[in-house]
């Protein structure tokens, strides 16, 4: 069962896309995250993912939007 189906009262809000054709935004694998797990990962250094340069840097820009949003929402 999905992590979001355990918390029937969580509300996720959908950023918005300049891609009308992708959801990338309202991501079935993303709301599989937890706190718990992202915490496991960091005390125990688990699940480590080595990324190249480059897409390092592509992954850059849809962090910094979602930090963007969050910001301006007051969140």
């Amino acid at each position: 069962m999905p992590q979001y189906f355990k918390s029937p009262g969580k509300v996720f809000y959908v950023a918005p896309s300049d891609n009308p054709d992708c959801m990338c935004s309202d991501c079935n694998f993303m709301k599989l995250n937890s706190l718990e797990k992202i915490y496991n990962c960091l005390k125990d250094e688990t699940n480590e993912i080595i990324l190249d340069t480059e897409l390092s840097e592509k992954a850059h820009k849809p962090i910094q939007r979602m930090l963007e949003i969050s910001e301006n929402l007051g969140l």
